[in-house]
């Protein structure tokens, strides 16, 4: 009987609030995933966030994240992503 592998993946991460004193609203987040393929290695993906609250509604989030082995075949990747989140709540009062 020939052994069937299949494509699996699990991940870990941590979010820290509040790391600068003075940025209660701040959040740091760190993780790592990674995924089996039926072809070739492991892909490996280390991420590394920073997400800085600007008010109550908008936080600007910088990302970065080294990727091993993408999708099992492809070189190793660096990859910075910016991303702008606005969250939407009527009892919110902006000061």
């Amino acid at each position: 009987m020939v052994p069937i592998h299949r494509p699996c993946s699990f991940g870990f991460g941590v979010n820290i609030p509040g790391v600068v004193t003075n940025r209660p609203g701040d959040v740091l987040s760190a993780g790592i995933t990674q995924a089996d393929f039926n072809h070739g290695p492991s892909e490996t993906s280390h991420e590394l966030v920073y997400q800085f609250e600007l008010n109550r509604r908008l936080a600007l989030q910088a990302d970065y994240q080294y990727i091993r082995h993408p999708i099992g075949r492809l070189p190793d990747a660096h990859v910075v992503l910016f991303r702008l989140n606005y969250s939407y709540d009527a009892n919110i009062d902006i000061d």
